[in-house]
C-alpha cells in the first residue's frame, strides 16, 4: 500500500534454471543506502565450489515477470504483517494499567494451503529469532479472510539495538505447511522501551 513508489504493485521476478547449475545456493544481499527509494536488495546464485580466475561458467535460465509466481504452491502464504504495542492480553484497554515490561507485538496472517485441514491436527508456529524471546504466542482463525493469524510478543533480552532477524513458518505433525515469513526488526534504544500514558498532559 505504497502511495508514492507503488512497490506493492510492482511485478516479482521468478527465475527458472534451464540447464544444470550444479550445487550452490541463492544468496540475498542488503546494501546500505541513504534512503528508502534506493533499490538495495539483490540476490545472486553462488556455486558451492569456489570460482577461480579464468573459469568459464554457463547458466541457462528463463525469467518470469508477474504479480504471482508462475507455479502454484501447496503451502499457505503470508498475506499481511502488523506490529504494535505488546505485553498485554486481548481485551486490554488503554485506561487500564500499562504492562510492567516492554514488548513488541507481531501479527502475521497466513492464507491458503491446507490450513483448514491441518487445524484439527494442530498448527504449530516455528519461530526463530536472532535475539530476544517470543512469548504470548497465539493462533487465531480470522473469518473475514478465511485464514489464520499468528501473534507473538517479542521481548528483548539485552540492551542491544542491533537488528533482530525473525523467521517463522507453520508446521503440522512435523511437516511444513506454509512458506517462511522473514522480518527484520530494529529495536528502540533501552531508554525508549517504555509505555507513555498519553492521557497525561505535559
Amino acid at each position: 500500500q505504497d502511495v508514492m513508489g507503488w512497490y506493492n504493485k510492482r511485478p516479482s521476478l521468478w527465475v527458472e534454471p534451464r540447464s544444470k547449475w550444479g550445487k550452490g545456493a541463492v544468496s540475498l544481499m542488503e546494501i546500505p543506502t541513504t534512503g528508502e527509494t534506493l533499490d538495495n536488495v539483490v540476490c545472486f546464485w553462488q556455486p558451492e565450489k569456489a570460482i577461480k580466475a579464468g573459469d568459464a561458467l554457463a547458466f541457462n535460465y528463463r525469467l518470469y515477470w508477474s504479480a504471482q509466481p508462475p507455479v502454484q504452491s501447496p503451502l499457505a502464504r503470508v498475506m499481511a504483517t502488523r506490529t504494535g504495542m505488546g505485553g498485554f492480553p486481548e481485551g486490554w484497554a488503554p485506561g487500564e494499567h500499562y504492562p510492567d515490561k516492554w514488548a513488541r507485538r507481531f501479527a502475521i496472517d497466513f492464507v491458503g494451503g491446507d490450513l483448514k485441514a491441518a487445524a484439527p491436527k494442530g498448527i504449530e508456529p516455528v519461530i526463530t529469532l536472532s535475539s530476544g524471546e517470543a512469548k504470548q504466542i497465539e493462533i487465531l482463525y480470522v473469518e473475514p479472510f478465511d485464514g489464520y493469524r499468528i501473534q507473538f510478543d517479542w521481548y528483548p533480552t539485552s540492551d542491544s539495538t542491533a537488528p533482530v532477524d525473525m523467521r517463522m513458518f507453520l508446521r503440522c505433525q512435523g511437516e511444513a505447511i506454509s512458506e517462511t515469513w522473514l522480518y527484520q526488526y530494529f529495536p528502540p534504544a533501552p531508554d525508549k522501551r517504555r509505555y507513555v500514558d498519553d492521557r497525561i498532559m505535559r
